[in-house]
């Protein structure tokens, strides 16, 4: 897709046409396309890999043991708040020598499972 913007030789009518023509093609903005080729030229085909994304209400990039946690805990108290819930896997995480997601990360996975209502129990 991007390898005609990557070759050297053309002038700038050809690239503009090329860009032109690759937006055009994949229905995309110039940004993007401008993001996946300074992806490319700094990272090479990795670049370009798809981030990890939600999949079936499950976020790909927290393994199942913290979400497991987080109901857990969760279960034994229904009133915690998501922030609550959040330091008590994170504690249990680094009793175990575990722990390596971010808060942010199980903040924002606790709150996607439902276990807790940040309107109301606040954060």
């Amino acid at each position: 897709m991007i390898a005609p913007l990557l070759a050297d030789g053309h002038c700038a009518a050809e690239k503009r046409r090329h860009r032109q023509e690759i937006m055009d093609g994949y229905k995309i903005s110039e940004r993007t396309l401008r993001k996946y080729v300074e992806r490319y030229r700094k990272n090479g085909l990795k670049g370009l890999e798809p981030k990890p994304k939600m999949v079936a209400g499950t976020f790909l990039a927290i393994p199942a043991e913290i979400l497991e946690l987080a109901k857990q805990y969760k279960a034994e108290l229904p009133e915690r708040s998501v922030r609550s819930v959040t330091r008590q896997v994170i504690y249990a995480l680094q009793r175990q020598n575990k722990y390596n997601a971010q808060r942010k990360q199980i903040h924002h996975v606790s709150d996607l499972c439902g276990l807790g209502d940040l309107a109301h129990y606040g954060t």
